[in-house]
């Protein structure tokens, strides 16, 4: 897929999510001022992409220690490693709950196309 990719393909998809991690770099920013965490917004940009990536490896249950880690890691020298910790956790339930709350949405429309897939299958001729 990467080496079919034309350049437009992926400029396409920056342009996607480029709104997406500005939006989440600037609520970061915002957020960590309520915990008394002053980290400049261009090492916020910098680091937290690498913070997200540590996050989304799969070697730790619900994600937990690995993005600690790193934000410990990258933002140790702006706060005491409490805070950052304390912050790294509240910040993680909070998108937590968000994704649940969002999968508790669309969970009725989900249902009714697994439903009418499930009927599909079933109503389909077997051959032998």
């Amino acid at each position: 897929t990467f080496i079919q990719a034309r350049p437009l393909d992926y400029l396409m998809v920056l342009a996607i999510k480029a709104p997406t991690f500005l939006a989440s770099v600037v609520a970061q920013y915002y957020a960590l001022a309520l915990y008394g965490i002053a980290i400049p917004f261009v090492k916020l940009m910098l680091f937290l992409p690498l913070v997200f990536l540590a996050a989304a490896l799969p070697i730790s249950v619900a994600h937990l220690g690995t993005s600690q880690a790193a934000w410990l890691l990258f933002f140790s020298t702006n706060a005491t490693p409490a805070k950052i910790v304390a912050y790294s956790l509240a910040a993680q339930l909070t998108f937590m709950l968000c994704n649940a709350l969002i999968g508790l949405v669309f969970l009725p429309r989900a249902s009714r196309e697994l439903t009418a897939l499930r009927a599909e299958d079933s109503s389909a001729p077997t051959t032998a």
